[in-house]
């Protein structure tokens, strides 16, 4: 983790000083680990507070102009800017190096950034976040937590010295940790020792222990990293949710198709630098012509025909993963250009080929992300 910051006075330190016993000093520096720059002070809740009478929730609850990092004479991050909008879940992805943990790290006042101003979830326009708004929560990559204790027992310190982990009212702490496990997909392993954790339960657990914050803009560097499929699912269920129910998210990650079907929009880095923002789904378009299926009353003859369009690629399409013979086939699958299928339908109907159905598939963002990170 890049930068740790220990809790201090008023956020959860032993106020018995020497008197404290072994286990509640080892509580606190176990929350130290967990809570990621938890100082929010009276004037950062005040500001979060006013942006929520204000009820405007076309505000940004985060803006990000010219930052800039450099280590040495390597620009890590460079002139960066981002905007992301009161309910809606935005994409940080590029290729390893890009940059992406180093703007993470600024963001949460873990790195100070050498240009540049930040202003978050009414938090008053810095170039250097002093304290996150208690609104505010955020997993850096590689969460550390006290390995020879349970997931359980790490959530329940970190609620207990953390100023700002409430559960919601009328709910007690430990239902509210049972319900944050099971949100996470961790109830089964919640009792067992954080050392056993894989990489991809720990990242869980650390999701569930920014959400003990009850934040409304939640900063997540490489959340799916180590998942399997449906861990995956799980968490992108999980912040979908928390969308829907008017949060925000940023999080990044260096693979762009799981961010596909999630984000409103995303910001593309290469080498520190913003080579791309926008909807997913014009980035989509950038790199690779659209895949679609289509059936028709005569698939082999329509194959045929898309063979001798230019700049379109075919194939038969199979319902299963066996593929069989010809006649076994449920239509054909064509990748082109706009201006080419156009061209195949018509030459279609000329020859008197029904088209029954056609589905454009969603491309993927593989293609499209290294034909802007390559401008």
């Amino acid at each position: 983790m890049l930068g740790q910051k220990r809790i201090g006075a008023g956020c959860g330190a032993d106020p018995r000083g020497s008197r404290s016993s072994r286990h509640d000093r080892d509580e606190t520096a176990v929350a130290g680990h967990l809570l990621i720059a938890d100082t929010a002070g009276p004037a950062t809740d005040r500001s979060a507070h006013h942006l929520r009478r204000q009820g405007d929730i076309s505000l940004p609850v985060l803006q990000v102009r010219d930052l800039s990092r450099r280590f040495g004479r390597h620009p890590a991050v460079d002139g960066v800017g981002l905007t992301v909008s009161a309910g809606s879940l935005h994409g940080l992805i590029g290729p390893k190096g890009a940059g992406k943990s180093t703007v993470i790290a600024m963001l949460l006042g873990l790195l100070r950034p050498g240009t540049g101003n930040i202003r978050m979830y009414g938090h008053p326009e810095s170039p250097f976040i002093t304290g996150l708004p208690r609104a505010v929560a955020g997993v850096l990559d590689g969460p550390r937590f006290h390995g020879d204790l349970t997931g359980r027992t790490n959530l329940r310190i970190m609620h207990r010295h953390g100023p700002s982990c409430r559960p919601p009212a009328g709910t007690g702490p430990d239902v509210w940790i049972d319900d944050l496990l099971d949100q996470v997909g961790l109830t089964d392993r919640a009792d067992e020792r954080v050392d056993r954790y894989s990489l991809g339960m720990r990242r869980r657990l650390g999701l569930a222990a920014a959400l003990l914050r009850r934040p409304q803009l939640l900063i997540l560097d490489e959340p799916f990293d180590a998942l399997e499929p449906h861990r995956a699912d799980t968490v992108a269920r999980l912040l979908r949710r928390l969308r829907d129910e008017g949060g925000s998210v940023l999080l990044t990650s260096a693979d762009p198709d799981p961010v596909c079907d999630l984000c409103d929009e995303i910001t593309v880095l290469q080498k520190g630098r913003v080579v791309y923002q926008g909807c997913p789904d014009e980035l989509r378009g950038v790199g690779s012509p659209p895949v679609v299926d289509l059936t028709t009353n005569d698939d082999e003859r329509a194959l045929a025909m898309a063979h001798a369009v230019a700049g379109m690629d075919a194939r038969l399409t199979w319902a299963g993963i066996w593929r069989g013979s010809p006649a076994d086939a449920c239509g054909i699958t064509v990748t082109a250009r706009e201006s080419s299928l156009d061209h195949f339908v018509m030459l279609l109907a000329s020859a008197g080929i029904t088209v029954h159905t056609m589905r454009t598939r969603r491309s993927s963002l593989r293609a499209g992300v290294p034909a802007v990170t390559s401008r």
